[in-house]
């Protein structure tokens, strides 16, 4: 039997319906140089700056959601970079064709080039050694979660030929978002726990070497890999949106009581989540 078979049972948990409008929406990213970072996501990629401080920088499309901030320095607990990265999604064949291009010219090592019968996707890293993928969907699929298992080499003759003309990459273009972050855990099962016990995500994949968290508001939002070594999370803030209703719903169950807007608490993956309302 296959690893997917043993755990197809365990697709699309989730309680009290918090799955079905919850979104992924910002994430902090400590970096060791941030002026180092700032620059490779503004000036080669073509992420638009929101507000420029001293320590954090805030990045992206027409919209904020990507955080930089400056790591304080502490030799005793290096951060490596493991199985965490960022994903985001473009909005159009034409926008990645165009990032593609852009990719090449400017000589970027491209680590993965792939396609599912969903999307078409390409991997790179950030100067500190975290994965960045850029994805888009092909017109007409479906917002179905699909392991990476399913995927094969991306067919870029059939790409070129199937545009009406050569793409231009002008920056992030408007309305792309956020699509995924990648974490690591040495228990998956407490992570399924969290995510999906008290924030009510949908766990829409898992195995003995990772776990995928999503909604039904967009495909995966949170994949968690199975780590053995303990490591400081880079990623140390995430942020998503819920309706009003999703909202009460999870401060009932947290016990919260605050008038506040919003939701903040700690993740045992050591990282922080803001839930605000949409």
């Amino acid at each position: 039997m296959s690893d997917e078979q043993r755990h197809e049972g365990s697709a699309h948990e989730h309680q009290n319906g918090l799955s079905t409008n919850a979104r992924l929406c910002g994430v902090t990213l400590q970096v060791s140089q941030l002026r180092r970072n700032v620059l490779f996501f503004e000036r080669r990629l073509g992420f638009r700056v929101f507000k420029r401080g001293l320590q954090r920088v805030t990045l992206g499309a027409d919209t904020p959601f990507l955080c930089l901030e400056q790591r304080p320095r502490s030799p005793q607990s290096p951060l490596l970079p493991g199985h965490y990265g960022l994903g985001i999604e473009l909005p159009s064949v034409m926008a990645f064709a165009a990032l593609l291009l852009t990719l090449n010219a400017s000589q970027l090592v491209i680590h993965a080039l792939t396609e599912t019968s969903y999307d078409m996707s390409v991997r790179i890293q950030t100067p500190d050694g975290y994965s960045l993928t850029f994805r888009t969907p092909k017109p007409g699929a479906t917002h179905a979660y699909q392991h990476t298992s399913n995927s094969s080499p991306l067919d870029t003759d059939a790409l070129w030929q199937s545009l009406s003309s050569m793409p231009v990459w002008t920056g992030l273009p408007l309305n792309s978002r956020l699509a995924f972050v990648e974490l690591a855990h040495d228990s998956l099962r407490q992570a399924k726990t969290f995510f999906v016990h008290t924030l009510g995500l949908a766990c829409v994949y898992a195995s003995d070497f990772k776990q995928v968290f999503g909604s039904n508001a967009g495909r995966e939002q949170i994949i968690v890999h199975h780590q053995v070594t303990k490591r400081l999370s880079p990623i140390s803030l995430l942020s998503f949106t819920l309706d009003a209703t999703g909202l009460q719903t999870l401060k009932r169950r947290l016990g919260d009581n605050k008038n506040g807007s919003d939701v903040q608490l700690d993740s045992p993956l050591g990282v922080s989540i803001t839930m605000v309302r949409a």
